[in-house]
């Protein structure tokens, strides 16, 4: 296996999620553990389990609302969401944090400072810290110009009101924090709210979606980074033999092209990147024949997916 490559292969996918690279020690530590399992995914321990019969593989097409949203209100608040669903979102999306005393909270980065009009890292702070700050702060439509949601009382979302607000919508679920580990608290609170068969799971951390699937085997899960790595570097005499470990495939966008959806398709994959927000992507990508697309701005994305299919 080329470790080598895969590890800059992860950096990447780190840059186009985060803004930065992960420390190079770390991102092949996660490969390396991770390189003797991802070689023998043609096992099909991983995806033996997963219900055919699962709507969310049945969907021709799922809206994902990256972020719930976050061109149009506030990321990962309860009102993005809200808003996500009522615009024509098909599903929305979490990432999963927990705050110092072990709340399971939905927001993007591993600090506060992106969103809100607080400084420091979420798993630093208790939850009294965390709700006491105004998710709303820095969200402008306009470049700066107007901050429509400050003060408004917006906060922090916990998970387990996102999935009490949400009883019946499909989740998209990413498990950011990777030490400590949260896998259990997190898939606890999916069995209590019985959301697990309506949510998509995925982690950057190889380990961490190992973990996940040892817990749950029959949770819908996306390639790990290290199996999207070998994925995408697969050589061609291998693709015949090739078993997706996995049902989904949740690329950035700028991996994605006709040859790479046929291959996904081919391996029984629904293929879902992230994350576009122009509309000349969005129509190139829906001609590729996508199975879902997150994006910041899911009412451009219901209106093209609608206009698409009309006669």
């Amino acid at each position: 296996m080329r470790t080598r490559s895969l590890v800059s292969m992860v950096a990447l996918f780190w840059q186009c999620s985060c803004g930065a690279a992960p420390p190079a020690a770390s991102a092949a530590t996660d490969v390396a553990t991770a390189a003797s399992d991802v070689a023998t995914a043609g096992d099909g321990s991983a995806d033996s389990a997963q219900p055919d019969a699962s709507p969310l593989l049945q969907k021709k097409f799922i809206n994902i609302a990256h972020r719930g949203g976050k061109s149009l209100r506030p990321a990962h608040t309860l009102a993005a969401y809200h808003n996500a669903l009522s615009v024509g979102a098909d599903m929305i999306e979490v990432d999963l944090h927990a705050s110092s005393d072990g709340i399971i909270v939905s927001i993007h980065d591993t600090t506060v400072d992106d969103t809100t009009d607080g400084s420091g890292k979420v798993k630093d702070m208790t939850w009294a810290q965390l709700a006491a700050l105004d998710a709303g702060y820095r969200f402008t439509p306009d470049g700066g110009k107007t901050f429509p949601w400050r003060g408004k009382g917006l906060r922090i979302a916990r998970l387990d009101e996102v999935l009490s607000e949400f009883p019946d919508t499909w989740i998209s679920a990413e498990i950011k924090q990777a030490a400590p580990d949260i896998t259990e608290p997190v898939i606890s609170l999916f069995e209590q709210h019985n959301a697990v068969a309506r949510t998509i799971f995925s982690s950057f951390s190889d380990t961490t979606l190992a973990a996940m699937r040892a817990r749950r085997p029959d949770a819908l899960t996306a390639l790990g980074t290290s199996e999207l790595a070998l994925f995408v570097t697969q050589e061609p005499r291998d693709r015949a033999s090739y078993k997706a470990p996995a049902p989904f495939v949740q690329p950035p966008e700028n991996l994605v092209d006709a040859l790479f959806v046929q291959r996904a398709h081919a391996a029984g994959m629904k293929v879902q990147p992230w994350t576009v927000n122009g509309e000349a992507r969005m129509k190139e990508l829906l001609s590729l024949g996508i199975d879902g697309l997150f994006t910041d701005d899911p009412a451009r994305l219901a209106a093209l997916v609608t206009a698409t299919a009309a006669p």
